[in-house]
């Protein structure tokens, strides 16, 4: 690589002014405390005033470069011993040194085969390309515009499962407290069946479009699905086409921690050959002249009612909060009328359909930026 240095010659290390304290020891204030992958409380003094970049040391996403294993800080924080503390040097701009970092594979650098570390002797041996700091200004302008775009796709794709909330509390108001008195119904008597799922032994890699493949947890754990999130199906089982995946499934994850139990998605879309796990219940309606699957997802997904549902949580001590069906069959559901609920579900479809075309735009954007970054700082020779 032309002009390629170490990240120990264009670095001064500040690991020896950090300090770790407990969350019992914490006192609240306003300056941010960091570990390995950003915020995770606020305190009431500060150890850096400076403009830095922080590396993850231990607990980082080191084997998904592109989910950020650094990021940039400013002014007053303190940080703990999770993230090496990176004070740039004369010769580099702390934002070129951001975003070469903050996707970089750092996994040839990584120690430990149970708890990952990348410590900071093997940090200091990660190379990076260093043109002039005026080219460097340069690189950091564009990369700013591109990341400005696909911040700004990503607050829209947010707006709209805002106004999706704002919308369903409009029309239906709190589904706890109903306070407009809709007819209430237990579960049990609004769906038909729930159905359960498999837990094989998977490959560890994504199943492909060819392949059978098993959900993960994570496909639905944002409320969302997310076909991505699967592992792939060995030859050597056959798949189960009564639990397969289809479009307008109800999903429901009836086992994981207590913070994210209980989460709903509908399925809009799906590629074929998916299954659904052991940790995931399908919810299926018994009648949609009575009630419309994607009011029943946005009822299950209010905040109010989700916490209801937690509550019914039980399990062993140390074991993974889990709902039964039959305590789920017992949550009871506001029921309005049902022109008022095919209204709903027409503005959700119609949403949906925007919110994938962005996805789209999104996806774009992604795929330009990460292009912007491998001519930036991995071509082999660059022009002064």
């Amino acid at each position: 690589m032309t002009n390629a240095v170490t990240l120990g010659e264009v670095c001064e290390f500040l690991d020896y002014q950090r300090k770790p304290v407990t969350a019992k020891d914490r006192v609240s204030g306003k300056y941010p405390y960091y570990g390995a992958n950003g915020v995770q409380d606020y305190v009431d003094s500060y150890l850096f005033d400076d403009e830095l970049v922080l590396l993850a040391e231990d607990g980082g996403h080191f084997d998904d470069p592109s989910r950020g294993v650094a990021y940039r800080v400013s002014g007053k924080c303190w940080v703990n011993n999770h993230a090496h503390v990176l004070k740039p040097k004369n010769n580099i701009d702390v934002d070129y040194l951001y975003y070469i970092l903050r996707e970089y594979d750092v996994r040839p650098f990584i120690t430990g085969a149970i708890i990952k570390k990348l410590n900071q002797k093997d940090a200091k041996r990660m190379t990076l390309y260093l043109p002039s700091l005026e080219k460097q200004k340069r690189i950091v302008k564009v990369l700013d515009q591109a990341d400005s775009l696909r911040q700004k796709r990503k607050h829209s794709l947010k707006f709209l499962d805002e106004y999706i909330k704002s919308v369903f509390l409009e029309m239906f108001g709190d589904p706890v407290s109903n306070l407009r008195k809709w007819e209430v119904a237990k579960l049990e008597d609004l769906l038909s069946n729930i159905d359960s799922g498999w837990s094989p032994k998977c490959l560890e890699g994504k199943a492909s479009k060819e392949s059978w493949g098993v959900l993960k947890l994570s496909a639905i754990t944002n409320c969302n699905y997310n076909e991505e999130q699967n592992k792939e199906l060995p030859n050597s089982l056959h798949p189960k086409l009564s639990i397969e995946v289809k479009s307008g499934d109800l999903l429901f994850s009836r086992k994981n921690t207590y913070e994210l139990i209980a989460a709903t998605a509908f399925v809009f879309n799906t590629r074929p050959k998916l299954m659904l796990s052991d940790l995931i219940f399908r919810l299926k309606t018994k009648d949609t002249s009575v009630i419309r699957p994607q009011f029943l997802w946005k009822t299950l997904t209010h905040s109010g009612k989700r916490k209801e549902i937690q509550r019914l949580a039980g399990g062993a001590s140390g074991s993974m909060p889990n709902i039964s069906k039959a305590k789920l069959k017992t949550i009871t559901i506001p029921v309005p009328p049902i022109d008022l609920q095919l209204k709903f579900t027409q503005i959700v479809n119609d949403t949906e359909v925007l919110k994938r075309k962005m996805l789209k735009q999104a996806s774009d954007l992604d795929l330009q930026f990460q292009s912007l970054l491998q001519k930036a700082f991995k071509e082999e020779s660059h022009g002064e």
